[in-house]
This record gives structure tokens, C-alpha cells and sequence, in this order.
């Protein structure tokens, strides 16, 4: 195993702090700039966001037209 990551000479990716969050847009234009590409967690929370609103749209529409999908029971 040893002998594999020994003859490794470059990396494919790099984990960057930024100290506020005020600093993200501005890290992330530098590092553009280098013709690097950079994603952050929240490009994550982005992605799930947009999943649930699509989630969220199907089941709206369900409701609307199969009513039979509505509970009855009050809860």
C-alpha cells in the first residue's frame, strides 16, 4: 500500500478554510482565477435544496389531482 501512494505525485483536490464567511466569493474568484475549480457545502445544501423542491412539487401535484391521497382522519 505504502509503495502505491509513494510514487503518487499530485493531488486531485485541496481543502481550503476560509476564516469568515463573508471571505467565501472572494476565495473562490481566486481560486477561479488559477483555472481551478472550487465547491463549497453550500453547493451541497444548493443541491439537496433543489431535489426537495422537486419532491415537493410532485407530491403537491398528486394532491391536487388525486384527492383520494388526502388523509380524512384529521392528522
Amino acid at each position: 500500500m505504502q509503495k502505491d501512494s509513494a510514487k503518487k505525485e499530485y493531488y486531485d483536490g485541496a481543502l481550503i478554510k476560509v476564516e469568515s464567511s463573508s471571505l467565501v466569493h472572494e476565495t473562490r474568484e481566486k481560486i477561479d482565477k488559477l483555472g481551478l475549480s472550487s465547491s463549497s457545502a453550500q453547493d451541497e445544501i444548493d443541491s439537496v435544496n433543489r431535489i426537495m423542491n422537486g419532491v415537493t412539487l410532485v407530491l403537491a401535484f398528486f394532491l391536487k389531482h388525486f384527492p383520494a391521497c388526502r388523509r380524512t382522519d384529521g392528522g
